[in-house]
């Protein structure tokens, strides 16, 4: 049976949908950081992070649908992995 959920990495063509979420006040309290909403900041946050070697992003979809967004970053991989 397949799941229902998957994930998957974002794409710069996500960045308004991204934005719309992360500028919901039940989300803004939660983050490091206030965002401006600013499509073109979001696009270039996007863009910035495929660069980066300890930023992963990804959409959770649910039956093929956009539910929801999820990252992390900075994390120590050395430190959490276990061989």
């Amino acid at each position: 049976m397949n799941s229902q959920i998957k994930f998957r990495e974002i794409k710069i063509s996500d960045a308004k949908k991204i934005l719309k979420w992360r500028r919901k006040t039940r989300i803004t309290n939660f983050q490091f950081t206030d965002i401006s909403n600013s499509l073109k900041l979001q696009k270039k946050w996007i863009s910035e992070s495929f660069n980066k070697t300890n930023y992963y992003h990804w959409l959770v979809l649910f039956k093929k649908k956009p539910i929801g967004f999820f990252s992390i970053n900075n994390i120590n991989l050395k430190k959490y992995i276990i061989l």
